[in-house]
């Protein structure tokens, strides 16, 4: 849990990836967990999912939190970012959590040499 001065709060989570198949399954996962909330859901800007509830797309009931692709609204008010994207994705992503200070759990597979050496590059290290 995150803590915010001395009260205790949910930890405040990021679906990256939200509306697809892993994305949606991390959604109702998170919901169903006690000391963690989705506190926000992102896709690519072109995708037909932005503006829907992110709790209805994972069929798990209205959460009140819209998928949007404004990543640095999102990781600015988050405690941590959940990532099973694709490769290409989870180095921008690794690069925006390390900017905000946010913790980055990464799921992608399939990454090449790499993109898994840039994730460990110093400037990921601290987010990772």
């Amino acid at each position: 849990m995150a803590a915010r001065g001395n009260v205790m709060s949910d930890m405040r989570l990021v679906v990256v990836g939200a509306a697809g198949r892993m994305g949606r399954t991390l959604v109702r996962t998170v919901n169903e967990m006690d000391g963690v909330v989705v506190s926000a859901a992102i896709e690519r800007e072109n995708s037909e999912f932005l503006g829907k509830d992110a709790g209805e797309l994972a069929e798990c009931g209205k959460l009140g939190v819209a998928v949007t692709s404004d990543l640095d609204a999102a990781f600015a008010e988050a405690d941590g970012v959940l990532d099973f994207t694709l490769p290409e994705a989870t180095v921008a992503f690794a690069d925006a959590a390390a900017r905000h200070s946010i913790v980055h759990v990464i799921g992608t597979t399939g990454m090449t040499s790499a993109q898994s050496t840039e994730l460990l590059t110093p400037r990921h290290r601290p987010a990772l």
